[in-house]
């Protein structure tokens, strides 16, 4: 299978590790608006350097593309790769307002295109043993959280080209609770403050924010976060429902029922690589439900991050 990449920072080269292990794939092609490092990934692995998505897409050749850009530069890429009618995998969030995402995800439903969006942690297995778990149950609370040092990236901190940590960061933990409490967001209420970091310069995103929202099904539950950590990373979900407490985060799930309290630990391995993989075969076989992450299905969760910076820009409650 022949790839092509379209930006080639840090997490493109993770995909392309991954990618470079699979024996039916090769990296063929990619672009990236810094064109020294374009010729040093190219020259890793034996890609050719293109100087535009289009040009790329036009003269590759290619079976799929990763889209691995910031925020502020959805939009072309995306509707590019339609319009060549090649699969693509982009990374998270699918932009920075709640229109253009409408819009592709429209194109790729009438283009039929295969599509993924980076939401790994889908696919770490205790996150699978958590909603089987939860199958069946009256949820009562599904709650989330993300702590972490200030990100050193200059356009990070900006909110006009990353959205905020909410937006570009949290949004993993709001996809989760959608995914393993198989329900979506009904209304929330956000609120937002820069306390600790308003002496950074350029900065002008909130680095304490709490969301409280409902599910359609009725479970209620709050989101926080903060990048005020002067050390270390945790992020999580947290669920009680009828007869059974479940507390979730990258190294480990702890259950309670009745049969008392217990420990699982992932087994699955790089929960990237495995998106990868899945994406790749989804393709082979034209079969998108081996991805647990399409553009549709992440759509959902861009609205959810969508509304909440709503409601905290407007001080008020939002329904979905």
């Amino acid at each position: 299978m022949r790839v092509g990449f379209v930006g080639v920072g840090s997490i493109a080269r993770a995909h392309m590790k991954n990618l470079s292990s699979f024996s039916d794939v090769q990296l063929v092609a990619v672009t990236d608006v810094d064109a020294t490092r374009a010729s040093e990934v190219a020259a890793q692995y034996g890609a050719t350097v293109y100087p535009n998505v289009g040009e790329m897409l036009s003269e590759a050749k290619l079976d799929a593309v990763y889209l691995c850009i910031p925020p502020f530069a959805h939009g072309e890429p995306e509707r590019l790769c339609v319009q060549h009618r090649v699969p693509f995998y982009v990374e998270k969030p699918l932009g920075l307002d709640p229109d253009l995402p409408e819009a592709i995800a429209k194109e790729v439903e009438e283009a039929g295109l295969i599509t993924a969006v980076g939401f790994q942690l889908r696919y770490v297995d205790t996150i699978e043993k958590l909603r089987q778990a939860l199958a069946g149950k009256r949820l009562g609370m599904v709650s989330g959280h993300y702590f972490c040092p200030l990100v050193p990236t200059p356009w990070w901190r900006r909110r006009e080209l990353s959205g905020g940590q909410l937006v570009e960061q949290v949004i993993h933990i709001v996809d989760l609770i959608r995914y393993v409490s198989g329900d979506e967001f009904a209304s929330l209420y956000c609120q937002e403050a820069l306390r600790i970091h308003d002496d950074v310069p350029e900065l002008d995103i909130p680095d304490v924010t709490v969301t409280s929202y409902r599910l359609k099904g009725g479970a209620i539950g709050a989101l926080e976060q903060s990048f005020a950590l002067p050390s270390g990373w945790r992020a999580g979900v947290d669920v009680i429902a009828d007869g059974i407490a479940a507390s979730w985060t990258t190294s480990e799930l702890v259950i309670t029922d009745g049969q008392g309290t217990r420990s699982i630990k992932p087994e699955s391995g790089d929960p990237m690589a495995l998106a990868d993989r899945a994406f790749i075969d989804a393709v082979a076989s034209g079969a998108p439900d081996k991805v647990k992450s399409t553009y549709q299905d992440a759509l959902l969760t861009h609205r959810v991050v969508m509304a909440a910076t709503r409601s905290a820009r407007e001080g008020r409650p939002v329904d979905l």
